[in-house]
């Protein structure tokens, strides 16, 4: 039996590169920047974006004039739906957060253009961040994290400090603690302010817990 040979050489180094090159020709990328006001949010806040539109060689992007931003809850239901216009890979805009729509969680903002849905989801711009209920004594908070191995497990170590506006501390106040993983609830427990304003917990991370993605919940009970 005689087995055919193919006689086609092997592409070289730059037939490769100018096929990759006509390929970004043909379909070039977006990448978006986003940017949110505040890091939290309350039931009653209005969330202001600010958002920008590139290519890949990192101008302003001219394939889209128009980008979605969505508003996801924890359960992924979108409840709330926007176009904003895009001008010269610049945009911006604000999402009223109102107790109609909206509940105490874990909520998620999405944006992209009708472009990216060509391409995979990595080119969405997604983040997270806590919804909580509004409350009337707002206090300055200063919290500092250590990691330690404790039984072969990674523990996270976090001491908030709580003043008042007026740089008192907030003492003998009980907090409901919570910590997210993304949308995932690790932790729950309940702690009470010292003397001078601190208060401790300790918190046991899992073999997927990314710190970026960890998110501490205090709330006055």
């Amino acid at each position: 039996m005689t087995l055919a040979q193919s006689n086609t050489p092997p592409a070289t180094a730059p037939q490769i590169i100018n096929k990759i090159n006509d390929y970004n020709a043909a379909w070039p990328g977006e990448k978006l920047h986003f940017q949110l006001d505040k890091p939290y949010y309350a039931i009653g806040d209005t969330l202001w974006f600010k958002g920008y539109l590139l290519s890949s060689a990192l101008s302003y992007s001219p394939l889209s004039t128009r980008m979605y931003v969505e508003l996801l809850n924890d359960s992924a239901r979108i409840v709330k739906r926007m176009s904003v216009l895009v001008s010269y890979g610049v945009t911006w805009g604000n999402i009223s957060l109102d107790s109609l729509d909206l509940h105490e969680g874990v909520h998620t903002i999405r944006a992209y253009t009708n472009w990216m849905r060509n391409f995979s989801d990595e080119s969405t711009f997604y983040h997270s961040f806590y919804l909580s209920r509004p409350t009337s004594t707002p206090y300055i908070i200063q919290a500092n994290t250590s990691i330690e191995r404790v039984a072969g497990k990674d523990n996270a170590g976090v001491k908030l400090k709580f003043n008042t506006l007026g740089g008192l501390p907030v003492v003998s106040q009980v907090f409901q603690l919570k910590a997210l993983n993304g949308n995932k609830e690790i932790y729950r427990g309940v702690g009470t302010t010292s003397v001078d304003g601190t208060l401790n917990a300790d918190i046991q991370l899992s073999g997927q817990t990314k710190l970026k993605n960890l998110m501490l919940i205090a709330q006055p009970k």
